[in-house]
């Protein structure tokens, strides 16, 4: 029996027998030390097992390349303090390791970091080339110090100055302990052998490099307003990129324009200029400038009249892009939004003379508000014009488009303005912008998508634009909350012949202004396509495709009340208007959680559709090119 000191029998008997053994009759303080030494070899055993078993996950099978780029990918794109980074060492001694050991994880050098982290991470780059930004105190870094030691910081980065790539400097007069010019010279004077991108907005900065110490430059950005460059020791022939901010010449200077600096600019490829002045009484220049690897230009922020007049001067290639989104001026008199956008002769502008494809937005919400006018050209057919993604209602752009987007979605002419003159018009926004179209696009657009406030546009105006496209093929109209009851009208044939001949397809959404469903437009519609079929050269459309969008909880033309009456009313209008087109698609997006609707099947037998779900989000227009459905529309009399 053991004694009063020692563990039970029945305890011990949990144990493997070897080790019991050696425990009966030990008292408790020795079997205490004995387990506390034992369990501390199993966990190291544990662990080594740990650690094997962790070599066989798939992340450890990875090559380390890979990981490291999946870890660069997960990174956020402007974590130039290393946040994420430092963090993610932390995860385990594997990505710690990894982490730690690669350089071109520790490249982006954030000035507003403590000095020893910045040491840190130029020492961890190990060789790689190395980014430096000193962040415009905005966005994210709103709350936090811009203020750098830079006597301090400066001496730090000079000894690896052979390996910066990229330079952003902001320095604001506040900002930075009133860094003195001669500082900033410290890093801006030195060889710069492996530097590709500098953009510097400095107040008072008087800048005049050494071309040597610039050889690998390709990308510049100055704000002008801030920096004062010497133009004659710019590298400018080199660059790829370039892009101005409010800039100031003097006058009789080797570079009294912005033309001479373009002039100066062999191998630009991408320019960006915000802010010109410019007298809007002077005269349009005859001098032509010729820019033959140009691929972009975005101007942005120039005051009425400052864009006409540049772009007029310049002469672009026919792949060149051309982007242009002017601030809004509340002194603005000028009715004719083009007016302020584009020269009176384009035909130096590929993307605008030579453009196929055509689509204008207005987005007029509030008839007091200044519309948004959008536009889009293409040269050739893209993946945009396939996907056609300004038919859903939630369509918008990205605020920072197109400068953030991918080179290959930018079309070919782009255009965003909020039309400060149209405010009070706004719902007229559609009518005025068409009216224009044909004195800067030419007959070689075949495709035009417009949207907007349709109902407001006049038979003349409708009449005008189709005119001015006379090789049109693909019409698409968007009723913004309304029908286009003037439009059938300016398809009709004159004495002059059948407008836009060769129109083969038409797609019209729209939402009835009536309870009659806008039966009228739908009747003018059909005699119209009947005379362009009896005249002679006339032809019969390829496609014609409607779709009804009845708004929700509408109390004078409900979803209830399309269900209940298509099938009674627009019966002979649609079966006539099918008559008249080789392919017809009809559609009532009722927006709503159920209904009735009747359709015709490819064979004539009609099908029942009651009860059947039509969510608010459903694409009608995928299969548009693929079926055709027949539903009736709605009528409360003709």
């Amino acid at each position: 029996m053991p004694g009063h000191d020692s563990v039970r029998d029945d305890i011990l008997l949990m144990l493997p027998e070897d080790d019991r053994a050696q425990l009966q009759g030990r008292a408790t303080h020795q079997v205490r030390d004995w387990i506390i030494a034992r369990n501390l070899a199993v966990q190291r055993y544990s662990s080594i097992f740990q650690t094997v078993l962790n070599a066989t996950l798939a992340v450890k099978s990875l090559p380390n390349e890979i990981f490291v780029d999946i870890l660069g990918l997960a990174s956020p794109e402007q974590d130039y303090r290393n946040t994420w980074i430092t963090k993610a060492t932390g995860v385990c001694r594997f990505w710690r390791d990894a982490i730690i050991n690669t350089p071109l994880l520790w490249t982006k050098i954030d000035l507003t970091a403590k000095p020893h982290f910045i040491e840190l991470c130029l020492a961890r780059a190990n060789g790689a080339d190395i980014c430096i930004r000193l962040p415009d105190p905005s966005g994210g870094y709103l709350k936090r110090s811009v203020n750098v030691d830079f006597p301090q910081v400066a001496p730090l980065l000079i000894p690896y100055s052979s390996r910066i790539k990229h330079i952003d400097l902001y320095i604001a007069e506040a900002s930075s302990n009133h860094v003195p010019t001669s500082l900033m010279r410290q890093l801006l004077d030195v060889p710069l052998p492996a530097l590709t991108s500098l953009a510097l907005n400095s107040k008072g900065l008087q800048w005049a490099p050494s071309p040597q110490a610039l050889h690998s430059l390709r990308h510049l950005s100055l704000d002008l307003s801030a920096v004062t460059p010497d133009w004659m020791k710019l590298p400018l022939s080199q660059l790829t990129s370039l892009t101005l901010s409010a800039p100031r010449f003097v006058e009789n200077a080797p570079f009294a324009s912005i033309l001479g600096v373009l002039e100066a600019c062999h191998s630009l490829e991408f320019f960006r200029f915000e802010g010109f002045e410019v007298d809007s009484d002077a005269p349009y220049p005859t001098r032509t400038l010729s820019l033959p690897q140009i691929r972009h230009i975005y101007l942005r922020g120039m005051p009425p009249l400052g864009t006409p007049i540049l772009l007029a001067q310049l002469s672009l290639p026919q792949h060149a892009r051309l982007s242009l989104e002017p601030y809004f001026y509340y002194g603005e008199v000028i009715t004719r939004a083009l007016d302020v956008l584009l020269p009176k002769d384009t035909r130096s502008l590929p993307a605008v003379c030579k453009a196929q494809r055509l689509m204008v937005l207005i987005d007029a919400d509030e008839p007091e508000n200044s519309p948004e006018l959008i536009v889009y050209a293409d040269v050739d057919c893209t993946e945009y014009w396939n996907s056609k993604p300004w038919r859903s209602p939630e369509y918008e752009l990205h605020w920072d488009f197109p400068n953030q987007a991918p080179f290959k979605a930018v079309p070919s002419f782009f255009v965003r303005h909020e039309v400060i003159p149209w405010q009070g018009d706004a719902l007229k926004g559609l009518r005025f912008i068409m009216r224009e179209l044909g004195d800067f696009f030419t007959a070689t657009v075949e495709t035009l998508v417009l949207r907007g406030i349709t109902s407001l546009v006049d038979v003349q105006t409708w009449a005008q634009t189709m005119a001015a496209f006379p090789n049109l093929k693909e019409l698409e109209i968007i009723g913004q909350d309304c029908d286009m009851h003037n439009f059938p009208a300016a398809l009709e044939p004159t004495s002059s012949g059948v407008p836009c001949a060769q129109l083969r397809d038409v797609v019209l959404l729209y939402r009835p202004r009536k309870r009659s469903g806008s039966l009228r437009m739908l009747q003018g519609l059909r005699t119209a396509l009947q005379m362009r079929l009896e005249v002679k050269g006339g032809s019969r459309l390829r496609s014609l495709s409607l779709l009804l969008v009845p708004e929700r909880n509408d109390r004078l033309f409900p979803p209830a009340l399309v269900m209940d009456q298509l099938p009674d009313v627009f019966r002979d209008t649609l079966d006539s208007l099918k008559s008249v087109v080789e392919s017809f698609v009809f559609r009532c997006d009722t927006d709503s959680d159920g209904g009735n609707i009747q359709r015709e099947d490819g064979d004539g037998s009609e099908g029942s559709m009651e009860g059947e779900d039509v969510e608010k989000d459903t694409d009608y227009w995928e299969t548009l090119d693929e079926e055709n459905e027949f539903g009736e529309d709605s009528e409360e009399g003709a």
